[in-house]
């Protein structure tokens, strides 16, 4: 959400086909490319957004906390979103600022960890909270940069497996990369 209540879908090139099929939905034909915008990351490749104004998607973003600039003061979602829906909301959440990676790569067997990074720690906590629900171990640190930013961890394999089997289901819509790294986070345990 811009500072004129425009709002912006904006993702990496090889993510395109999401921005596409939103702007579809909306019946938005013009879309945006983006090069060499490096804000909020050491290497960002090509990106394509749309911008576009909806009162009434914006009045519901709202309701859940979502502001200017993805700022998520005093969001909470549980309670808010139908629970047969919230792993649909955490899976969007986690094509966002989620990341899956084989963190023993260099050795003969895999071992994944995956997390989600924010500025807000009131959110990450509510992930938490549905997590350890779902008997899924994770932890918050806290890390400094030029601001202080907040990652929830799941630590092993397992935990990531379980995650991407709560998120995945009954998805229709999603960033096929990181689904395609949960399925071979799978082969391991397999």
């Amino acid at each position: 959400i811009l500072s004129d209540n425009i709002l912006t879908v904006c993702l990496a090139e090889t993510d395109k086909q999401i921005v596409e099929l939103f702007s579809k939905e909306l019946g938005i034909n013009k879309l945006e490319e983006i090069s060499n915008c490096q804000n909020g990351a050491i290497f960002r490749q090509r990106q394509f957004k749309i911008r576009f104004k909806s009162y009434k998607m914006l009045k519901d973003l709202e309701v859940f906390g979502i502001k200017y600039k993805k700022s998520l003061n005093e969001m909470s979602f549980i309670g808010k979103i139908p629970k047969e829906l919230e792993h649909h909301f955490v899976r969007g959440y986690f094509d966002g600022d989620g990341h899956i990676s084989d963190v023993c790569s260099k050795r003969k067997t895999s071992c994944y960890m995956c997390g989600i990074t924010n500025s807000t720690r009131n959110i990450l906590e509510e992930f938490s909270t549905i997590l350890n629900g779902l008997g899924i171990k994770n932890r918050i640190i806290v890390s400094k940069n030029k601001t202080e930013y907040y990652t929830i961890y799941l630590p092993s394999t397992r935990h990531a497996c379980k995650c991407g089997e709560y998120i995945y289901k009954d998805a229709t819509i999603f960033l096929q990369r990181k689904k395609d790294k949960f399925d071979k986070a799978n082969t391991v345990l397999t």
